[in-house]
């Protein structure tokens, strides 16, 4: 059942990788991705995770976004130059 669900929500994601991204294909896709196909693969894959984590691991995977870089460096710089 899980697989069905991850082939089902991940497809549009699937299609638009293998004639987009991966290849230089002639027939472009005429709808492009979503963001709700996106936010839905995304979903399905984190769901999966969690629970195939939990049951492999005994362990509880949290899916809070974090920020990978200092995104206050740029503030403790002066990009004025004195008057």
């Amino acid at each position: 059942m899980d697989i069905e669900a991850l082939k089902h929500d991940c497809k549009p994601v699937k299609k638009y990788v293998d004639k987009v991204v991966a290849h230089t294909d002639e027939e472009r896709l005429q709808n492009l991705l979503t963001y709700r196909e996106l936010n839905d693969a995304a979903g399905t894959l984190g769901k999966l995770l969690q629970k195939y984590t939990s049951l492999l691991k005994a362990t509880v995977v949290e899916l809070t976004p974090v920020i990978q870089h200092d995104w206050k460096a740029p503030f403790r710089k002066s990009w004025l130059p004195p008057l």
